[in-house]
C-alpha cells in the first residue's frame, strides 16, 4: 500500500470521534451551567455589596459634621459588620452634591458622601467562581457604589413611626399600615405574629440587630438598612432655650400661641389655663381629668402629669423633666381629621422620659425624649404618631400602628438634617 493509501485508510478511522465529541459537549454544557450558577451567585453577591454601600453611605453623611475622619470610620466600622475587606478608606470620597452630580471637593463644606464596595483582587477578596474555574474563569472582580447625602428636608416616615436611639422592644399581635415605620439605632426586637402592610419600613444600620420571634408576617419586605440624625430630638435643649428667653416672640413655637409668658411656680389640678397662651412653669404640672385643653404651651422645670380623661389638643407640653400621662387621655386630632392636617396637631417635649398607662388615643401627634418612651395595652389609636427617643422604646400588644403617608410639617423644628441616598 502506497503513503497516501495508508494515510486515506487513517482519516477513514472513526474510532475516536465519539470521544472527542463527548468532551467537546461536555465542556459546552459545563460553561452553560457554570455561567448560570455563577451568574446567580454573582447577582446575589453584587445586591449584597449595594446594600452595604447603601448602608455605609447613608451612616457616614450622618457624621459628616464631625469630618472626614469620623466619616470613613463610621462607614468601615459599619462595611467591617458584613466581612472584612468590602471597603477600603480610598473608596470613601467626601464631596458635594449639586444638580444630580456628584464632586469630590473640600469646599465648601462636604454636603455628600461616596462609598464603593468590592469584591475584588484590589482589595484580595475576589469572588471566587464555583463551575467557571473549570474552564479557566476562576474569579470575578464585582463593586457597587453609593452616594448619600444630607440635607434638610421633611424626613421620611413623618406620617407615622417609631425611632429610637437605643433598642425597639415591641410585644406581639401588633399591625403596621400605611407607611409606619419603626427605627432602632442599636436594635429592634418583635415577638409573634405582628404584621407588616407593603409600604412599611422597618430600619437599623445593621440588619443583623433585628430580632424576631416568628409569624411577623411581612416583616422581610419591610427591612432597610438606614441611619437617623435624631435632629428632633438632639435639638430639643435650644429649644427650651429659645422659649425661655424669647417666649411668644420665639420663632420656635406654632402660631397659634400668641399671649403670655405667663410665669407660675406651679401648676396645680384645679388651675383654669386660658388658650392661646405660653405657660413658663418653675415646678411641676398637674393636668386634670374630664377637662380639655386646646391651644396651649407649657414650659416647665418639673415632671408633667396627665391625669386620666383629659383631652389635649394643639398643645406643647414641654419639661426639663418627664412626662408622665395616666390612662384614657385624648391627644392630638380627631379620628376624622388627624390625617388631614397639615402639620401635628400636639408636641410632648422631655429631656427624660416620657411614659403612658392604657387606653389612650393618639392621632396626629410629635414626641421627642431625650430619655425612654414608654406605652402601654390596648390603645384606641395611635395613629400618625411620631415618637423619637435618644433612649429606648418600648410598647405592648394588640395595636393598629397606622400613619398618614403624605407626612406632617413640624411647627416647632422648622428644618431636619435627613440622610439619603441619591445613587
Amino acid at each position: 500500500m502506497t503513503y497516501v493509501n495508508q494515510v486515506y485508510e487513517a482519516t477513514k478511522d472513526e474510532s475516536g470521534a465519539g470521544t472527542v465529541t463527548g468532551l467537546f459537549v461536555l465542556v459546552i454544557a459545563l460553561m452553560i451551567g457554570g455561567l448560570a450558577i455563577d451568574y446567580t451567585n454573582g447577582t446575589k453577591t453584587r445586591a449584597q455589596l449595594q446594600t452595604i454601600a447603601d448602608s455605609a453611605a447613608i451612616s457616614g453623611a450622618m457624621t459628616l459634621p464631625e469630618g472626614a475622619s469620623e466619616v470613613r470610620k463610621t462607614a468601615l466600622d459599619l462595611a467591617g459588620n458584613y466581612g472584612p475587606g468590602l471597603l477600603n478608606n480610598a473608596d470613601i470620597v467626601l464631596g458635594t452634591w449639586k444638580d444630580k452630580r456628584f464632586e469630590a471637593s473640600d469646599f465648601p463644606p462636604p454636603n455628600a458622601v461616596s462609598v464603593t464596595t468590592r469584591r475584588a483582587d484590589a482589595n484580595n477578596n475576589a469572588l471566587q467562581t464555583l463551575l467557571l474555574h473549570m474552564v479557566g474563569i476562576d474569579r470575578f472582580d464585582i463593586s457597587t457604589q453609593a452616594i448619600a447625602v444630607r440635607e434638610r428636608r421633611q424626613p421620611a416616615c413623618s406620617g407615622g413611626g417609631y425611632f429610637a436611639r437605643g433598642i425597639i422592644s415591641a410585644n406581639s399581635s401588633n399591625a403596621y399600615t400605611d407607611g409606619f415605620c419603626l427605627y432602632g439605632h442599636e436594635a429592634i426586637h418583635l415577638h409573634n405574629r405582628n404584621t407588616f402592610e407593603l409600604g412599611t419600613i422597618v430600619s437599623t444600620p445593621n440588619l443583623h440587630n433585628v430580632f424576631e420571634h416568628r409569624n411577623n408576617t411581612g416583616l422581610a419586605e419591610a427591612l432597610r438598612p438606614a441611619s437617623l440624625p435624631f435632629s428632633r430630638t438632639l435639638d430639643l435643649p435650644s429649644f427650651f432655650d429659645s422659649v425661655r428667653a424669647q417666649g411668644v416672640n420665639s420663632d420656635v413655637l406654632p402660631p397659634y400661641i400668641t399671649n403670655g409668658p405667663v410665669h407660675l411656680s406651679r401648676i396645680n389640678p384645679s388651675d383654669t389655663l386660658d388658650p392661646n397662651t405660653l405657660y413658663i412653669v418653675n415646678g411641676d404640672v398637674s393636668l386634670r381629668g374630664d377637662r380639655l385643653f386646646d391651644k396651649v404651651a407649657i414650659l416647665a422645670r418639673g415632671t408633667i402629669r396627665v391625669q386620666s380623661n383629659v383631652e389635649l389638643r394643639d398643645v406643647v407640653l414641654a419639661t426639663d423633666e418627664s412626662i408622665e400621662l395616666s390612662s384614657n387621655t385624648r391627644i392630638g386630632g380627631s379620628e376624622a381629621d388627624y390625617c388631614l392636617q397639615e402639620s401635628y396637631s400636639s408636641y410632648l417635649l422631655s429631656q427624660r422620659d416620657i411614659s403612658m398607662g392604657s387606653n389612650n388615643a393618639l392621632r396626629g401627634i410629635m414626641m421627642a425624649s431625650m430619655g425612654n418612651i414608654t406605652m402601654n395595652s390596648n390603645n384606641e389609636a395611635t395613629q400618625g404618631v411620631y415618637a423619637e427617643a435618644l433612649g429606648d422604646i418600648a410598647y405592648n400588644s394588640a395595636a393598629n400602628k397606622q400613619g398618614c403617608e403624605k407626612g406632617y410639617d413640624n411647627k416647632l423644628f422648622y428644618a431636619d438634617w435627613i440622610m439619603g441616598l441619591v445613587q
